[in-house]
């Protein structure tokens, strides 16, 4: 029995140096409020294992969006959506193509009357270029086609060598089919409509890990809360066992007193293991989602939260909460983008069910030159300067006006993806309706949880006035006699408790502010 004495007054000793060493380190450091992360100055007690930041809200807020790992994943989603804009786009840039030839021929030997045969054999080198373009405005296509030829050959010829040039513009417009939408066209709006959709999906995901990083810290602030109060507890439960030991010394009170004053101190003790659990717990939650994981500090850093708890009487205008939600609500306006990109669908495919109708223009010019025979003494040249000027100069020039017709028979297939996607376009707008009540009924759940939340931060706060009432009328009874140590202790206890039940009231209250926002927003 004096051993277990000797153990517990060891024990008592060993916490009250802890607690005089913890008052110290507090008295030694002032607690300055923060308004972005700062270092915590020396300390004169042991070595902290790594820096320590003390963070408002809005500073953890801000290091979030510049080291959240998610966040970096999802701005890339914006480049990947630009990439797909420039592929799309390419479709519609020019397109040139060169060509370049060689070909050499020889003829069959043919006998001629003298008894002689006749081979010839010649030389072509051709070179083409074409230019071929599709424009991105009612399905115009125009392309531009040069070329030239000089051929050699070792027969008679009225020309030897050759010199060939042609030029050829070529136009063609639909006039139906095509005029308003093609697969290109509906392709670039797609991926353009896509990239809105990446941009309000980050949108979306700023929001969450604002909303988030809120959360975790006022987790961390009620976690921290919780353990001040276990360690009042513990402090309770050890002087109530201090208390009940002096009365068994002096014969006043049984020795059962001490063994149930030691399961408190236990259960007690518990708490405290349980408490100081969950900070550490609120801590790397909030570590994960603000700090840079490349920093070399990132897992002995310790974060300690400036902001406390505060109360304001809400004001909270549902109607116009909820104009606001659906005019900006952000999982709405990616559900109208969606429904813009089936709109989309629907008409080309439709228009890919009508007839062909396309306006067709041809201008075409050529020359030729070279050394020509007049007589087989006398010759006269062409230079290829000359064919080049006959040729762009449309000296000699052909036109052709056409239409062509394609008239779909059946169409059974495109039909009935038309069908199919229509149906579609009623389901999305079924589905945007639906989504809108949802919308509506979340902004009202958030505004009641908000009032509600209010007004039970009231009711705690009542109750612990009533409850501190409450310890003054037990000290003066204690004063005078009329009560015990243990009837005051626990008097402290519940002021303690309910100073904890107010602090996390007013947690929930800031919570419910931060949903009612966020709803507004996003789901």
């Amino acid at each position: 029995m004096m051993r277990t004495l000797l153990g517990f007054q060891n024990l008592r000793c060993a916490l009250s140096v802890a607690t005089v060493a913890a008052l110290a380190l507090s008295a030694g450091v002032a607690p300055a409020r923060a308004q972005g992360a700062t270092a915590a100055p020396p300390q004169t007690g042991p070595a902290p294992q790594g820096l320590v930041l003390r963070l408002s809200m809005e500073a953890a807020v801000d290091m979030a969006m510049q080291a959240n790992l998610g966040l970096q994943a999802d701005r890339l989603n914006l480049d990947a959506a630009d990439r797909r804009i420039t592929q799309a786009r390419a479709a519609f840039l020019p397109f040139a193509d060169l060509s370049l030839s060689r070909t050499n021929s020889q003829s069959q030997p043919v006998a001629n009357p003298d008894g002689t045969q006749l081979v010839s054999s010649s030389i072509r080198f051709t070179g083409q270029t074409q230019v071929r373009h599709l424009l991105p405005w009612y399905g115009t296509a125009y392309s531009v086609s040069w070329g030239g030829t000089r051929r050699s050959t070792s027969g008679r010829a009225t020309f030897n060598p050759q010199l060939d040039s042609f030029v050829s513009l070529n136009f063609s417009q639909p006039l139906w089919q095509g005029l308003r939408i093609d697969g290109q066209r509906a392709n670039l709006e797609t991926s353009q409509r896509n990239r809105v959709i990446a941009d309000l999906q980050l949108e979306q995901r700023i929001v969450l890990l604002d909303t988030q990083v809120r959360f975790a810290y006022l987790t961390l602030i009620s976690a921290i809360e919780q353990n001040k109060v276990a360690n009042e507890n513990m402090r309770v439960a050890e002087e109530s066992l201090r208390q009940a030991r002096a009365r068994v010394e002096v014969g006043v009170a049984p020795e059962i007193e001490i063994i149930e004053n030691e399961a408190q101190v236990e259960t007690q003790r518990v708490s405290v293991i349980s408490t100081e659990a969950s900070i550490q717990d609120a801590k790397d939650a909030l570590r994960r989602l603000i700090l840079d994981p490349n920093r070399p500090d990132y897992w002995t850093v310790d974060l300690e939260p400036s902001d406390a708890p505060t109360l304001s009487e809400p004001q909270v205008d549902v109607e116009a909460a909820v104009a606001t939600a659906l005019a900006s609500r952000l999982d709405l306006q990616q559900q109208r983008r969606n429904i813009e990109i089936l709109d989309l669908s629907v008409r080309a495919v439709d228009d890919s069910t009508k007839p062909s109708v396309d306006l067709n223009l041809s201008l075409q010019a050529s020359a030729f030159g070279g050394t020509q025979f007049l007589t087989p003494e006398e010759t006269t040249r062409i230079s290829f300067g000359s064919v080049l000027g006959d040729t762009f100069g449309f000296a000699y020039p052909t036109w052709t006006v056409g239409f062509s017709v394609g008239v779909p028979i059946g169409q059974t297939s495109a039909r009935a993806q038309l069908a199919q996607q229509r149906i579609a376009q009623r389901q999305e707008a079924l589905a945007l309706r639906e989504a809108e009540l949802t919308v509506i009924e979340q902004v009202r759940g958030a505004a009641r949880e908000v009032e509600n939340s209010y007004r039970r931060v009231r009711a705690v706060q009542a109750s612990l006035a009533a409850t501190q009432r409450q310890l003054d009328a037990e000290q003066r009874r204690f004063e005078v006699g009329l009560s015990t140590t243990f009837q005051l202790q626990q008097r402290q206890r519940d002021l303690f408790n309910a100073r904890a039940q107010e602090v996390s009231a007013t947690i929930a209250h800031q919570q419910a502010l931060i949903r009612f926002a966020r709803v507004q927003k996003i789901n």
